[in-house]
């Protein structure tokens, strides 16, 4: 899911000319936001997502 909500909001700005600013009116606030309020840390290596559970 992190991985997707991070591609689509790359993708829709440029194949439909919308404004960045919209996307989290349109989708909500992103996966990783959301992650991090459940005290889930994300965070890329390369190619990898991955994840820290804390607490």
């Amino acid at each position: 899911m992190v991985a997707y909500d991070r591609e689509v909001r790359r993708l829709v700005p440029g194949k439909t000319g919308m404004d960045p600013e919209m996307l989290d009116f349109l989708f909500g606030r992103p996966v990783r936001v959301l992650l991090g309020g459940m005290h889930v840390r994300v965070y890329e290596t390369g190619d990898a997502i991955r994840f820290n559970f804390q607490g």
